[in-house]
């Protein structure tokens, strides 16, 4: 996965999320390579439509920003898609790492990670064959008391 493309988009989407409590969406354009990260945050989100199916939302979440982009410099010289997802569900982590264990468990990414790290979980994994494709799912307690909270961030190759 590209760290450095899902790092900056990171950051422009907390900067957006911080600043309007409304529905917002603003995309960022490289007019020299074409790439473009699109962000949005903001009430009754729908998915980034470039979401792979070993990574989809989870059913009844709610989304709480989103962000979808592409970068034209993958490892093969292709084009690379990817994003990053937050939302929250009345579901508690335990309960939302088994759905993504048994998505990941039906998905072509063979290299698995899963940790806990301070109580948060962290499921990963990446095909063998195009390390394009990936996915890192962090999922923690609600600071509400029940529920979780989930971020998602995703890439796939389509050299």
């Amino acid at each position: 996965m590209r760290t450095h493309w899902v790092a900056a988009l990171a950051v422009v989407a907390v900067g957006l999320y911080a600043c309007d409590s409304g529905r917002s969406e603003r995309t960022i354009r490289d007019r020299e390579t074409g790439e473009s990260v699109t962000v949005r945050t903001g009430p009754a989100l729908a998915a980034p439509r470039n979401m792979p199916a070993f990574a989809p939302i989870y059913p009844g979440a709610a989304i709480l920003s989103s962000m979808d982009g592409i970068s034209g410099s993958s490892s093969d010289g292709g084009v690379q898609t990817g994003g990053m997802v937050s939302f929250s569900t009345k579901d508690d982590p335990e309960r939302v790492a088994r759905f993504y264990r048994a998505r990941l468990d039906a998905s072509n990414l063979t290299e698995r990670g899963d940790a806990n790290v301070n109580g948060a979980m962290i499921l990963s994994g990446t095909a063998a064959e195009d390390t394009g494709d990936g996915v890192q799912i962090s999922i923690a307690p609600s600071g509400e008391g029940e529920g979780s909270v989930v971020t998602l961030i995703y890439s796939r190759g389509n050299g």
